[in-house]
């Protein structure tokens, strides 16, 4: 591999059933590079604080590609778009990367 991802998780993630008495979210998370999936997460169940904790290793890789990290939230009548961050390559190719990101396209407080 190029390189590696750790992905550890999410938090403040918000429950998109608007029904009284459903349960919290079903998460998971995918990893992209343009088009490509390098990776997608198990699905974690009942958690507004999902927690992966998985590494992937990346073996192809073009200088100056973002790696785009969406959330989604499992579900059976389709799969619901919670946000997602993109990281650009200055944030990650010359020291590596441990930080925390806020999400885009996500409710307030995520």
């Amino acid at each position: 591999a190029i390189f590696t991802v750790l992905i550890v998780g999410a938090r403040g993630v918000q429950n998109t059933n608007w029904l009284p008495g459903f349960g919290k979210a079903h998460c998971y998370c995918e990893v992209k590079r343009g088009d490509t999936l390098l990776h997608k997460t198990k699905i974690v169940d009942g958690s507004m604080a999902p927690r992966w904790v998985e590494e992937f290793g990346v073996c192809e890789y073009e200088v100056g590609e973002s790696l785009d990290f969406k959330v989604w939230e499992s579900r059976e009548a389709g799969d619901a778009y919670l946000g997602k961050v993109v990281l650009a390559p200055e944030a990650f190719m010359d020291k590596g990367c441990n930080m925390e990101f806020p999400m885009e396209e996500a409710e307030p407080n995520i």
